[in-house]
């Protein structure tokens, strides 16, 4: 199944304070941000440019009744407001003196004004007010605490009323793959924050394509969803039940075929009841984020696999597989969530025929791997005999074309296959050792077996009769690792 949705009023929301900064000038204008505001406060409070907003326009939000945030909430975003108004104040508040929550009171004065205090739960008067009680005027800390242990009696302090909250759930469009929980965890990475939105949630998701509805094809993908930035593509992994996905900020383009560049686009696979936490992955290349390429029927995020090529590969094809693939790919070791160990590969690998391993070097960011059509054996060391086992490098964005080596001679050292040695390799073309992330022994060697070099000159170690007497230079470390069963569809 998968589901893309189109996340709403992204760039203006981005921008909202420096939007609301302009329209303080122009009454009605304020009043429409104000009602905004009101439903979507996180809009401002959450933005990277908060701390600018002037002071008069943060009273006139502050004054709302119907402002959908819990009034401890709104208390610490005052407290930032106005810290970032006195910079040399401590930062640890034991290091205050008196002349600091003196400044502090002084910058805040009007802000404090319009804090609903009486509507804030004795746990958080005593967690958030109680450490800056300086900055409030005696009666009314008198009178807070009084109203927390005899709610009853009278008071002289002014009692606001409590602000008007809303259950309206602001995810208004229900998703078949992702919950509201998702949703909220999902905005509060678009917006860098460490802790996932509780509720009010600023976005609101649009439901462009539904594969049971519009199709699965990519290219119904492309068709409906040209030219819209700022979406969300969500999908449930048959068999596994993982949900993964991925966010891009740029327009699809169904027109051409093209990497695009963004520091923003990012992947996740949500948590579910067989995964405990959701798992975020910001891209790390800009140049190389979004794989668009409508033509030829592929849409990644950031490096991803693009498999059709290697089912073509496989087949001996001279072009990529454009639909029909015959093959499919499942995931046995992804080394981030397995580890990154040669022994754990063949531990988990036992036993497994018609394998390829696909991984991104440290560094370079090339991604390189190889077909093994045998199975891996986990007990014994030995050289392994095959006429189809291949090595490749991937295009990305900087390597023009991929390339593919087959072996073409020495059948009987196609596969070094010694895991009690914690070493694999394609002949020497393409050889791993240890643990291929913390370990830099990884390397490619000028193999005649597998004759095209799959890196640059420069990368490539000379043929050497002992490994250890490789150049530093041309060993590298892995960055990301993925070994798939590749089976027939229909087998």
């Amino acid at each position: 199944m998968v589901e893309i949705f189109h996340w709403k009023n992204w760039k203006i929301r981005q921008k909202s304070t420096q939007i609301y900064r302009k329209s303080y000038q122009v009454k009605n204008l304020e009043d429409l941000c104000n009602n905004i505001i009101s439903k979507y406060p996180n809009s401002i409070f959450e933005s990277e440019n908060f701390h600018s907003l002037p002071e008069d326009a943060l009273i006139s939000i502050l004054k709302r009744g119907d402002l959908q945030l819990e009034e401890s909430k709104i208390w610490e975003y005052v407290i930032q407001w106005g810290k970032a108004k006195n910079p040399n104040l401590p930062i640890s508040l034991k290091e205050w003196t008196s002349d600091n929550f003196l400044s502090l009171k002084e910058s805040l004065n009007q802000c404090l004004q319009q804090i609903r205090y009486f509507s804030i739960s004795g746990e958080d008067v005593v967690e958030k007010i109680y450490p800056y009680q300086q900055l409030l005027e005696h009666q009314l800390f008198s009178d807070i605490n009084i109203k927390l242990i005899t709610p009853t009696k009278p008071i002289s302090s002014t009692v606001l009323p409590p602000r008007k909250i809303s259950n309206t759930k602001l995810l208004t469009r229900i998703s078949n793959i992702m919950t509201n929980e998702h949703a909220h965890e999902i905005s509060s990475w678009i917006d860098r924050k460490e802790i996932p939105y509780i509720e009010n949630n600023p976005y609101e998701f649009k439901l462009l394509v539904r594969g049971s509805r519009d199709g699965f094809d990519v290219k119904t993908i492309y068709n409906i969803c040209d030219k819209v930035s700022n979406t969300v593509i969500i999908l449930n992994v048959k068999g596994t039940r993982e949900v993964l996905g991925g966010f891009n900020p740029l327009e699809w383009d169904n027109n051409n075929d093209e990497w695009k560049r963004t520091e923003d686009s990012f992947v996740f696979s949500l948590k579910t009841a067989n995964m405990k936490n959701s798992i975020l992955s910001r891209v790390d290349v800009d140049g190389s984020a979004i794989y668009n390429f409508p033509n030829q029927l592929e849409l990644c995020f950031s490096v991803a696999l693009c498999l059709r090529e290697i089912s073509s590969w496989i087949d001996k094809k001279e072009t990529p597989y454009i639909e029909n693939n015959p093959y499919e790919f499942k995931l046995l070791v992804r080394g981030n969530r397995d580890g990154f160990d040669v022994k754990t590969i063949c531990d988990i690998c036992d036993k497994v025929p018609n394998t390829v391993f696909i991984l991104r070097v440290e560094g370079t960011e090339e991604i390189l791997g190889g077909i093994n059509p045998l199975e891996l054996d986990n007990s014994n060391n030995r050289w392994k005999k095959s006429k189809h086992s291949f090595v490749f490098s991937l295009k990305t964005a900087n390597m023009k074309n991929s390339i593919l080596s087959r072996i073409v001679k020495n059948f009987d050292y196609a596969i070094y296959n010694y895991p009690k040695d914690l070493e694999f390799c394609f002949g020497n073309a393409l050889c791993l050792k240890g643990n291929l992330k913390t370990e830099r022994k990884n390397f490619c060697m000028v193999n005649l077996s597998y004759p095209k070099l799959i890196r640059s000159c420069e990368f490539i170690s000379p043929k050497l009769n002992h490994f250890s007497n490789i150049s530093q230079e041309t060993l590298f470390s892995v960055k990301e690792l993925e070994v798939f069963e590749i089976r027939l569809r229909n087998g």
